[in-house]
């Protein structure tokens, strides 16, 4: 299976994005253990959206 061009650089800039994302907000900074379950913590507040 080959990409197209479009493709490679869409996956491309997505990986940038992750990486700058996880210098601004580590990943493993979010991430709580408790009893050998890891769950993910996201305090981030989100505001209610209403579509007609």
């Amino acid at each position: 299976h080959e990409l197209s061009a479009k493709n490679m650089i869409d996956r491309t800039n997505i990986c940038d994005v992750l990486l700058k994302r996880n210098e601004i907000e580590p990943f493993l900074k979010r991430i709580i253990t408790a009893d050998e379950k890891w769950i993910t913590y996201d305090n981030r507040k989100r505001q209610r959206s209403w579509t007609r």
